[in-house]
């Protein structure tokens, strides 16, 4: 069987060519490590143990935007914009919903019924 171990070898290159090779890497890795994170934090959630009407909301505020002005004399401040990703979990549950129907006479008649969801 042949050796197909990636051995670690002296290479001679530039600063831009390593953060270019770097920057390529850190696109591959990054959705992989939050992928493994994710799949990790589910693992030790026990959502057989939420009660009736729970609603579990995660967040991820690791998505960073650094803004610049287009010209400089309108800002000599950077900003930032923060990409936040949200995913809701939840459980069936039994709510009250108030509206208009269509009565036998064919008058609206207000009905407030139970309805899962």
């Amino acid at each position: 069987k042949d050796n197909t171990q990636r051995e670690l070898t002296s290479t001679i290159m530039t600063v831009a060519e390593l953060l270019e090779g770097f920057e390529k890497k850190l696109e591959i890795c990054i959705p992989h490590i939050q992928e493994i994170r994710w799949m990790k934090y589910l693992q030790d959630t026990d959502f057989t143990k939420m009660s009736p009407g729970s609603v579990l909301i995660f967040t991820d505020y690791a998505a960073l935007m650094a803004l610049r002005a287009l010209e400089t004399k309108n800002s000599s401040v950077d900003g930032h914009a923060i990409v936040a990703n949200f995913v809701v979990l939840w459980n069936k549950r039994v709510v009250k919903v108030k509206g208009k129907k269509k009565g036998e006479d064919g008058k609206a008649v207000d009905i407030e019924e139970e309805v899962m969801i």
